[in-house]
């Protein structure tokens, strides 16, 4: 469960799951579609342009949608990955790859008793791999995946009212957010 910063609450609105669940699309496509779409032009027009741009950016675009969504159909993100997304290592891919790339701007490893375990990127659209002490997301599948899985519950047209966070609603800030609110 996301937590609030300290002193505050989120604000949420109501709105249907399919308002929500197409507006999720919308953005998705928007943003990370188009994103995707041009790198694969780029890499089609220019056979020396670097391939290791933009796998970073795509794990880091596209895990706050499955936290969101996650939240919204009432699952852990991990959950919501492993049931919904068909990655394998769910709990493990979370970790490495939303906290690593959220948190921090550095590959992290896992480790457990004396196992180590890796991650990579690929941008393929052939699949997820694991394995051998490796977990690989495929950007292209993660994004796929997404989009299906969104146009499927918009198909369903469910009208249930649902909270969504639209906002911070704060109560009693530190000072430091008094003065910057003072300021703006």
């Amino acid at each position: 469960m996301k937590q609030s910063p300290r002193g505050a609450r989120f604000e949420t609105t109501r709105m249907t799951k399919v308002e929500f669940f197409s507006g999720a699309l919308s953005r998705l496509q928007n943003e990370v579609g188009i994103y995707y779409q041009l790198l694969q032009e780029k890499y089609a027009a220019d056979p020396n342009f670097t391939r290791g741009v933009g796998f970073w950016a795509g794990i880091r675009l596209m895990m706050p949608v499955v936290e969101s969504l996650s939240h919204v159909v009432g699952k852990s993100p991990q959950e919501f990955l492993g049931q919904d997304l068909n990655v394998p290592s769910p709990h493990l891919t979370w970790d490495l790859f939303r906290h690593a790339l959220t948190h921090n701007d550095l590959m992290q490893h896992a480790k457990y008793q004396s196992k180590e375990v890796g991650w990579g990127i690929s941008m393929i659209g052939q699949g997820h791999v694991t394995g051998a002490g490796h977990v690989s997301i495929d950007v292209l599948t993660l994004y796929q995946d997404l989009v299906n899985y969104l146009e499927g519950e918009i198909r369903k047209n469910d009208q249930t009212q649902i909270d969504v966070e639209v906002g911070v609603l704060y109560q009693n800030p530190r000072q430091q957010i008094i003065d910057e609110f003072d300021k703006l």
